[in-house]
């Protein structure tokens, strides 16, 4: 097993007197379903590359069920 240390990086917070790590999860995008919003998600991705965000990915990226198992 390797340990490693991480320094993430803070910027200045726009409510707090403090800096802080901006984080946004990525989570049950379920593309390819439809009304899934992929200009939303690639707004909010643009968004947080531009103020030096990390992303957390959570699962349920593709919607591989089909539509009889939907109902």
């Amino acid at each position: 097993m390797e340990v490693a240390t991480f320094e993430p990086q803070v910027v200045d917070s726009h409510f707090f007197p403090m800096k802080e790590v901006r984080i946004i999860p990525i989570c049950d995008t379920h593309i390819g379903a439809q009304g899934a919003d992929l200009d939303r998600l690639k707004k909010t991705i643009l968004w947080g590359v531009e103020h030096d965000c990390y992303f957390i990915g959570l699962g349920d990226y593709f919607d591989v069920a089909s539509p009889s198992n939907r109902r």
